[in-house]
């Protein structure tokens, strides 16, 4: 919708790499054996109108995770996404924001929150994925891969022209990254088939 870095990224993305792959092994290799997925813009409703919305419904909350099952997957933009994810089994995702310079990751529902509304309590700790070593209940399964992506996406990325600083990272649940929500897709596309908050939607419109 009214995110526009989204958009403008990825058809940049898809213009670097076709202009390129000629010219760089690496980039062809990468192109000729892998199914790369872009969807330059899901919530088209909202893009074309610059509104966040699409005929007033959030996309950002309408994903089938952490919510109401009849208050998910009632808009074009979360039910086009959810047929792509039902036609691939993708091992890496990235969906772009607007509104803040950060690299985030789940958790980053309300359950994995102690405290929600209010921010989350860094204190409240679940026994270690099988190390035994208690960890901040927001940390995922799979946080470590997670964070090193991350990581290393922000270092390759560079100071930001405006701070000199790097894009900070972590899970969305860490206060010092940013918030929880209910129904967000992150967690949806990283959970909502084994997580303790996906749904299955009984949506009413449309």
């Amino acid at each position: 919708g009214n995110e526009r870095v989204g958009p403008t990224a990825l058809v940049e993305l898809a213009t670097y790499m076709l202009g390129r792959m000629h010219q760089d092994p690496w980039l062809r290799r990468m192109l000729e054996e892998r199914t790369i997925v872009l969807m330059p813009a899901a919530n088209a409703i909202g893009y074309f109108g610059n509104t966040r919305e699409e005929a007033e419904l959030d996309p950002n909350r309408d994903f089938a995770y952490d919510t109401l099952k009849n208050s998910c997957m009632r808009t074009v933009a979360a039910r086009a996404i959810n047929e792509v994810w039902r036609q691939h089994i993708f091992t890496l995702a990235v969906t772009f924001h607007g509104g803040d310079n950060l690299l985030a990751f789940p958790w980053g529902d309300t359950y994995h929150c102690p405290g929600f509304p209010a921010q989350c309590n860094p204190k409240a700790v679940i026994g270690g994925y099988g190390a035994g070593h208690p960890v901040p209940i927001w940390m995922a399964p799979d946080h470590s891969a997670m964070a090193a992506l991350a990581m290393h996406a922000s270092e390759f990325s560079g100071p930001q022209p405006e701070n000199k600083k790097l894009y900070r990272h972590g899970p969305l649940n860490d206060p010092r990254i940013i918030y929880p929500v209910g129904g967000g897709m992150e967690d949806w596309m990283y959970g909502a088939s084994w997580g303790p908050r996906g749904v299955a939607c009984t949506p009413q419109d449309h």
